[in-house]
């Protein structure tokens, strides 16, 4: 019997995980996942034995969310935990610009049968690196990019609400947040839920010190990269902004966007694209990474 609901999005970058799914099975071969999305999606995409395609093309109401940054993400979140997950007590998300470098639930599900509540990389707050001086004594909650939580520990919010504290906006506890999920690990954690922090070097990321200092030293400075997986960040907003132009999005944040973008393109797909400058020290770096897991 499945331990969790696991999903991931399609929507407006199939192409995207694509190569996240082949990966993914490679090392999760009979395991099951749920990806949302449009029909276009799923074309792009293409045929996965184990994937459950969670067709969204008639909700409207997501297409307007996908053009306000992560309130579409946020959006699909939402209707899971209230909607998609029944029957299951943990839900397991990843996002689409991550790709696997080994059999890597287990180290969620593991957790879970030791009754942790929320299990993922680590998000520092009192050691943030944002500079930030008003988050001294409150917890450190997880990142999204690979993570499981307990939705029976989420309190009852109606579905605005609930949609309005997934992509940040919104906390009920009052005290300032950083990002993304973060006032429902809160909410959570004020339930009485456990947390665990994965390794870094597993799976990239953050160190309790509020460093990026894994064993894998520059990748890690420049993306979230571990012994089980590497993680992007930013690809699917940097293809959007690359095809359809920045719209009202910060500059820098595109600009940024668009270069993880083009890194990620000249990886996994081996082409350049015009425009895009990639760093070449970090491409070779990924580059032979990548191969040293094709080989293991």
């Amino acid at each position: 019997m499945d331990k969790a609901f696991i999903f991931t999005e399609a929507y407006g970058c199939g192409l995207i995980l694509k190569k996240c799914l082949e990966s993914f099975f490679e090392y999760h071969p009979e395991t099951r996942i749920h990806v949302f999305g449009t029909h276009k999606d799923f074309k792009e995409l293409g045929k996965f034995k184990n994937v459950e395609y969670m067709e969204l093309s008639d909700d409207q109401e997501l297409k307007e969310c996908f053009n306000h940054g992560h309130m579409g993400t946020a959006h699909i979140g939402a209707r899971v935990i209230k909607e998609f997950s029944d029957g299951f007590d943990y839900i397991i998300h990843f996002d689409s610009d991550v790709i696997f470098r080994k059999e890597s639930i287990s180290l969620l599900t593991h957790k879970i049968d030791e009754g942790y509540d929320i299990i993922g990389p680590r998000r520092c707050y009192e050691n943030n690196m944002n500079g930030k001086t008003d988050l001294v004594g409150l917890e450190d909650v997880s990142q999204t990019y690979f993570y499981a939580f307990n939705k029976t520990k989420i309190s009852d919010f109606e579905f605005p609400v609930l949609r309005q504290m997934v992509v940040g906006y919104h906390n009920p506890l009052g005290h300032p947040i950083l990002d993304y999920f973060d006032p429902v690990c809160f909410d959570i954690i004020k339930n009485g839920g456990k947390i665990c922090f994965l390794s870094p070097d597993d799976v990239g990321g953050l160190t309790p010190e509020g460093n990026r200092k894994n064993k894998f030293i520059e990748l890690n400075d420049d993306m979230d990269f571990g012994n089980n997986l590497m993680h992007f960040a930013g690809v699917g907003s940097g293809m959007k902004f690359h095809n359809n132009g920045p719209g009202n999005a910060d500059m820098s944040y595109v600009n940024w966007a668009i270069k993880r973008y083009g890194l990620y393109y000249k990886v996994l797909y081996g082409e350049d694209l015009e425009g895009i400058e990639v760093s070449e020290d970090v491409y070779k770096l990924l580059k032979y990474e990548l191969n040293a897991t094709i080989s293991q």
